[in-house]
């Protein structure tokens, strides 16, 4: 599952490009339940943007164990809403980083989504899913 949503990614360039896809032939992702009666069991879900931006951006799909990726801001934190409040950190602030100490999922280094082209740079060339360089 994680090599298909990376494979997609990096043949549509684009997260909401991967989300219909896989909307689109009923593929649904095993996510950990936080809450509610199934707390802790792997459940089946339809995948959602954030869920997708989640894996394209988590260092462990590249086999990579990070500790200290965010901290909790108390006051971004909403009452009642666990897990609020949650900031990411740079890199060179998290407590552990280390290579190759995990199963690798993707055989290449991960950075997340990769920025795209202004607008204005697309120069009327554009079609579903790639966005095509002028320069």
């Amino acid at each position: 599952m994680v090599g298909l949503v990376f494979d997609l990614f990096d043949e549509l360039g684009l997260i909401n490009g991967v989300l219909r896809f896989l909307v689109d032939h009923d593929i649904q992702i095993g996510i950990r339940a936080r809450e509610g009666p199934e707390k802790g069991l792997l459940v089946w879900r339809r995948p959602s943007r954030i869920v997708i931006q989640n894996m394209l951006r988590h260092p462990a799909c590249a086999g990579i164990y990070v500790y200290g990726r965010s901290r909790t801001d108390p006051r971004r934190g909403v009452p009642g809403r666990p897990c609020t409040g949650r900031v990411r950190k740079p890199r060179e602030d998290w407590f552990v980083y280390l290579p190759g100490v995990l199963p690798a999922y993707i055989d290449r280094p991960i950075n997340g989504p990769r920025p795209h082209p202004a607008p204005a740079l697309w120069g009327g060339r554009r079609r579903f899913g790639k966005s095509h360089d002028l320069l």
